[in-house]
């Protein structure tokens, strides 16, 4: 029996331990408030009575059995403690009988007693029994001696070793008989991928391999990064996609490896907003909670205020100590507008701490919600969260199958849907493999429609001799631009392989900036038009956050101005875009000419930005006010112009309008349209309103730009690291400093959050809290700044700083951006007609297109291999696989194959490669033969002669646009050779992401 349970019994049989006499009175009620609280009296249902109260004007620190508060008496009652008051069915209660603690404890002192002197009879035996176990020790010894134990310790050793080596023998013939099955259950796996894998080709229904063929992105969830401590701190523990942020933790970790008590989340995806309009973002939580929205944070809750590059950055996040906040918060976001379809960049920080929080220490909760347009809040469905932001490629929808077919505008295409014998030829190689739509030779349709699934330029060719056949229904006010480009339909052939008529047809564009409908009618029957189209290439990764002026002069986002006159130089464009609003010199642009209409100012800005709203400030004079200005967009003019009737008045306030939606762009042109008053001067100023859009290749850039430093030695500043001298202001450079140059503390800090040239790095990384000594090393972001006349000397992080002043320059740090290394290059190896490639070659045996490897290629059909010999080849070139007679023979050669084939490669990204291919002729060991090879329309190889026994090396740079190259092999020549082409090897790098 332990003495905690004894004295429980002892508790449970005096009934006196469960109560005491009242204190005896005094006269002192310090006193009795101090015996009181060490009393701690509680009512009958648990809650703790008040330390003091008043009743009928009586005051009392105990519980007292005066008249309670329902009329009552004879019976201790008590107020409870106020941090209790509203917790139960009324503020006051009967008290529980006090615990006599005296009596307990005396009582649990004799219990302790009489326990102590049986522990002492206990030891006095053990001491008995010990002395006899000695003795026998010592006799055994004696008469055994130091061999016997020896020798029964080996014994015991050999025991346990033969005990181990049948286990170790079982589990081996276990574990072979497991491996067997498993070997058979591999081998019936393959059997079925490669069955399910031929019925998938076979099927009709799969389109994977068809050329151009690609699945609409979908919604796949928010991707965290999980963290085993509250800070951000080194690699996370876990990753894992979660399908949208409404969780709740609680008891266990949130995920394996990382534990319930403390730990922090950084979620990242791409939000598509369902329709256009002005949102609220909401996050409920009981945690600090921090939320970007592209590159500025929109809701900061018990997190440290984020700093620039924070919402792309890796790097730890502190954790601050919450004052009042503890439990579940809910912290609003400014109201943001939002494009439908647009899909912003979000990332959500959470950190959880058990030792910040009162409530439900071992819970966590958070939860994301948005609000907009007229419905109501909700929590944001997983159907808008996307780990990517990969753009759909262009498609066609809502047409008639008698009317139109599909393709891709390349030469040699059929160019009708109803025709066999209209073919595209001298296509722009910019336009090269685009989405094609066919319409009929001959068009009879009064009107039709076509939806288009994402914003994309739609071109219109038609023959060069007539006017445009379609223009815009009333539903569908679309513009159509000129180009100076041309393509030719050509028709029939003749018996010498020429094409008998040839049309030129004159190219022409419509901008699409939305998804939606295209409605056109025809304004005459009967003359051929073309359709093709190609997406938009919007590189904006992600726009939104706060609103700014981004058509002010030397701002963030402004590049420049035009207009279509100047009264003069400080009544220029930049003078109406300066944010002075006064009409005198260098306050707002003049026209000159004489008539407002049809004056406009044109501005350029650096990068993407969202335009939400604009501004307009007319001139003083009433005569030169303008009554309509229009919108534009482009260079060229678009159909998305906007035309806004302005109000008679001078007030910049009423002038101010909302865009119909938000647009995405870097060029916009206000045109004065209509005046008030014709035949007069006008003008005015302006401000643009939106917010600047981050692109991928701007963060990397950005990043690559800064030169990074490496410490060499731990007193270094920036005056001794000649890559940065001489000191101007807006330099930049990252510092790394090894950890021994940050424990060592050398040298001096002068200055706090800004220090003169003169301070160590290392050390004043130290006192600014950046380095802390516990990497490997220390990146500090140190930013040049200007002239400063005095830097003040504090104590941060267990380092002094001094004072220190003037100096020519001063020196801000701070984190470094998170150090991405750079993508590996994308580059590919395949030999042809093998089944097995060499180490770090792909191989194509001749098969139908799918994957090999994670990289799919192959071709349109089966095509026959071929070994090939020759001392002029090596072991990659000593099999091909070959092409079909070139298209164009005259004949078909006896037991040739001359039906249709190509092959193809799908690459992970667009962009210009190098394309290096070594080909020979038909392989068949006796004459050579002339080869002819062509890739996305770009010819490699056009007749040239190679000797039987060896081969010809082209190489050529690609333009690739839908992620694919196509390899043929025809002849457009007059006369074509009756030989196939044979393709021993290709070597693919991509060189540019440009496309030429």
């Amino acid at each position: 029996m332990t003495i905690r349970r004894a004295v429980a019994l002892l508790c449970l049989s005096v009934p006196a331990c469960l109560s005491e006499a009242p204190a005896p009175p005094t006269n002192d009620p310090l006193q009795r408030l101090t015996e009181f609280r060490q009393q701690h009296r509680k009512t009958i249902d648990g809650r703790l009575c008040a330390a003091a109260f008043v009743q009928d004007n009586q005051t009392y620190t105990d519980c007292t059995d005066a008249r309670s508060p329902d009329g009552t008496s004879g019976r201790e009652w008590c107020y409870v403690e106020v941090q209790l008051l509203g917790k139960g069915p009324k503020d006051w209660n009967y008290c529980s009988r006090p615990i006599n603690y005296s009596k307990l404890r005396a009582k649990a002192q004799e219990v302790f007693d009489v326990k102590a002197i049986q522990s002492n009879n206990l030891m006095a035996r053990l001491d008995a029994e010990a002395a006899k176990i000695e003795d026998m020790i010592r006799r055994f010894t004696a008469t055994c001696g130091a061999a016997h134990s020896s020798m029964s310790q080996n014994l015991n050793q050999i025991d346990g070793l033969l005990s181990r080596s049948q286990h170790c023998l079982k589990k081996m013939e276990e574990a072979s008989a497991k491996i067997g099955l498993i070997e058979a259950t591999i081998d019936d796996v393959k059997d079925d991928i490669d069955r399910d894998m031929k019925r998938a080709i076979m099927n009709k229904k799969n389109c994977s391999l068809v050329r151009g063929y690609e699945d609409e992105p979908f919604a796949d969830g928010v991707r965290g990064a999980y963290y085993n401590n509250p800070t951000f701190t080194g690699a996370p523990s876990a990753f894992r996609t979660d399908s949208a942020l409404d969780l709740v933790f609680s008891g266990k970790g949130p995920v394996e490896g990382v534990s319930s008590n403390s730990f922090s989340v950084r979620w990242e995806a791409f939000l598509e907003a369902p329709r256009s309009g002005m949102y609220t973002f909401i996050v409920e939580s009981d945690c600090g909670v921090r939320m970007f929205l592209g590159d500025e944070p929109i809701i900061i809750d018990r997190m440290p205020t984020p700093v620039s590059g924070d919402a792309i950055s890796e790097n730890p996040v502190p954790v601050i100590p919450t004052k009042e906040k503890t439990g579940m918060m809910r912290t609003e976001s400014v109201m943001m507008e939002l494009v439908g379809g647009q899909k912003y960049r979000i990332r959500v920080e959470v950190v959880h701490s058990n030792h910040l929080k009162y409530l439900n220490p071992n819970s966590a909760t958070i939860r994301l919600l948005w609000r907009h347009g007229e419905g109501g809040e909700e929590v944001i469905p997983s159907s808008h969260y996307l780990t990517g932001n990969a753009r759909p490629p262009v498609k066609f929808s809502g047409l008639n199958p008698k009317q139109f077919d599909l393709g891709f505008f390349s030469d040699g295409e059929r160019a009708f849907a109803d025709s066999d014998q209209y073919f595209l030829a001298d296509v722009p190689l910019r336009y090269e493999g685009r989405r094609f739509l066919r319409t009929l030779a001959e068009p009879n349709m009064e009107a039709f429609s076509v939806e288009v699934n994402i914003p994309a330029t739609i071109y219109i060719a038609s023959p060069i001799d007539e006017g445009i056949p379609v223009a815009p229904e009333e539903s569908s006010a679309w513009k159509v631009h000129d180009t100076d480009e041309i393509v030719s339909v050509l028709f029939g052939v003749t018996g010498m392989g020429r094409a008998l008529e040839s049309r030129a047809m004159r190219i022409r564009f419509i901008a699409l900036r939305e998804r939606g409908k295209l409605s056109f009618k025809l304004r005459q029957k009967g003359v051929p038009f073309l359709i093709f189209a190609e997406e938009k290439k919007n590189a904006a990764l992600s726009c939104g956050g706060e609103e700014e002026v981004l058509s002010l002069v030397a701002g963030n986002a402004y590049a420049d101005c035009s207009a279509s006159s100047e009264e003069s130089d400080v009544y220029g464009c930049a003078a109406g875009l300066n944010g002075r609003h006064m009409d005198q010199p260098n306050g707002t642009w003049r026209t000159l000419g004489g008539n407002g209409v049809g004056e406009w100012m044109a501005i350029k800005f650096r990068k993407q930005v969202q335009i939400t709203h604009f501004r307009f400030k007319p001139r003083d004079e009433a005569v030169n006010w303008p009554s309509e200005i229009t919108l534009s967009y482009s260079e060229e003019g678009d159909e998305d112009s906007e035309v806004f009737p302005i109000r008679h008045t001078s007030d910049i306030e009423r002038n101010t309008y909302k865009l119909a939606r938000p647009v995405i762009t870097d060029y916009v042109r206000a045109e004065i349209t209509e005046m008030f008053v014709n035949g007069e001067d006008s003008g005015g100023s302006f401000e643009f309103l939106g917010s600047s859009c981050t692109t991928t290749e701007e963060a990397d850039d950005a990043q690559a730009a800064i030169p990074r430093i490496m410490v060499e030695t731990c007193d270094a500043t920036v005056e001794s690291i000649p890559e940065i001298l001489p000191l101007e202001e807006g330099d930049q450079i990252v510092a790394v400093c090894p950890q021994h140059c940050v424990k060592s503390l050398e040298g001096s800090a002068y200055g706090t959050g800004v220090y003169a040239p003169g301070s160590t790095l290392c050390t004043a990384g130290v006192h600014a809290g950046i380095c802390d000594g516990t990497e490997t090393a220390c990146e500090i972001l140190v930013t040049i700044g200007g002239p400063k006349s005095a830097f003040k000397g504090t104590r941060n992080h267990g380092v002094a700083s001094s004072p220190s002043g003037p100096t020519d320059a001063s020196v801000k740090l701070s984190r470094a951006p998170c150090h991405m290394p750079s993508a590996a290059p994308i580059k590919y190896f395949i030999s042809f007609g093998e089944h097995v490639a060499p180490e770090g070659w792909n191989a194509d045996d001749g098969s139908i297109k799918q994957s090999h490897d994670g990289i799919v290629y192959g071709w349109w059909r089966e095509a026959p291999t071929k070994s090939c010999s020759g001392h002029n080849l090596s072991h990659l070139s000593s099999r091909g696989v070959s092409f079909p007679v070139p298209i164009g023979s005259q004949r078909c050669p006896l037991g040739a194959d001359c039906a249709p084939n190509f092959w193809s490669v799908v690459l992970p990204e667009d962009g210009t490669y190098r394309l290096v291919a070594q080909v020979a002729g038909p392989c068949d060991g006796s004459t050579g033969g002339h080869v002819y090879l062509q890739a996305n329309g770009i010819s490699l190889a056009s007749g040239q002669l190679v000797p039987s026994g060896s081969s010809y090396g082209a190489i050529a740079a690609i333009p690739v646009r839908d992620h694919v190259i196509t390899l043929t092999s025809s002849c457009t020549t007059e006369k074509c050779p009756d030989t196939s082409t044979t393709i021993l090897n290709i070597e693919l790098e991509k060189i540019s992401d440009e496309v030429a």
